[in-house]
């Protein structure tokens, strides 16, 4: 296309270096301010997965403790979760379900009678085939992040649940 003066016009359809350059810094601006909420989430959810996953089973204990007639067990170690029936020989118990704790992650629990929370090798959360368990606190901590759950005795669900993240 020619101009009043005689010249042909550049096409006009595309950015100019100057203009990839602007965005590509304000995306980098915009991407380094959201990093360390990103980083924070992360490491929230490095403990909201394994409390999620202790919740999950303790209602499939109390389930399985209901339908079977037998006590169940869920045992909480300090590098894994476990679904187990209680006394079972070994061998014989099919309800073996076990869950990874993440390696930065430590675990306290205090079992009923118990005056604090403490890091013990194994606890064995007992499930009655009356639907009742003992009450139990479980702490997932990792580094100055903090989830808390107190169970139900009656329901097995989480009766409280306190949150520390920094």
């Amino acid at each position: 296309m020619r101009s009043a003066t005689g010249r042909t016009k550049a096409a006009s359809g595309g950015f100019t270096l100057l203009e990839i350059c602007i965005v590509l810094c304000i995306l980098a601006l915009v991407l380094g301010a959201a990093m360390p909420q990103v980083s924070s989430w992360l490491a929230e959810e490095k403990l909201r997965a394994p409390a999620r996953k202790l919740e999950l089973l303790a209602r499939t204990a109390r389930a399985a403790a209901m339908e079977r007639q037998r006590p169940v067990d869920v045992v909480i170690l300090p590098a894994a979760l476990a679904l187990t029936e209680a006394d079972a020989a070994p061998g014989k118990d099919d309800l073996v379900r076990s869950y990874p704790i993440p390696e930065e992650a430590v675990v306290m629990t205090r079992p009923w009678g118990e005056p604090a929370l403490a890091l013990r090798k194994e606890t064995r959360w007992r499930f009655q085939p009356d639907g009742l368990c003992e009450p139990m606190e479980v702490e997932f901590s990792r580094g100055s992040a903090r989830i808390s759950l107190t169970f139900d005795p009656l329901t097995a669900s989480v009766a409280e649940e306190k949150y520390a993240f920094q």
